[in-house]
């Protein structure tokens, strides 16, 4: 055993500064930022922690008859299923507004 380890043994066991390197580094807490945004509660116009999911699937599509070497129909199917969609969005997004269970809280009270 060498002079350095042997002074450093002699220092644990006396309890002179026996933290090693990664307990000194853990002894203040890191300084960065948490990885999770810190969200505002849910209200009826703003969302936030505690809000519902909402979700809509839109009509199934058969795409039997496209010919995926066909430009044009594709196109075609795209600009459709994109109008669609974005309706499917906007529907969904008024009646969130709408939707008077919103709110975690009073949904809480009435699923108890």
């Amino acid at each position: 055993m060498s002079e350095k380890d042997r002074e450093g043994w002699k220092k644990l066991l006396s309890g002179g500064g026996g933290m090693s390197s990664v307990s000194e580094a853990l002894a203040e807490p890191p300084s960065f930022s948490p990885p999770v945004p810190r969200l505002p509660p849910a209200s009826q116009t703003t969302s936030g922690v505690g809000d519902r999911f909402y979700f809509s699937f839109g009509k199934p599509v058969d795409l039997a008859d496209v010919d995926p070497k066909d430009k044009e129909a594709c196109e075609e199917i795209y600009a459709k299923l994109k109008g669609d969609v974005e309706r499917e969005i906007a529907w969904l997004l008024e009646n969130r507004v709408k939707d008077p269970n919103r709110d975690f809280v009073r949904r809480q009270t009435l699923e108890q």
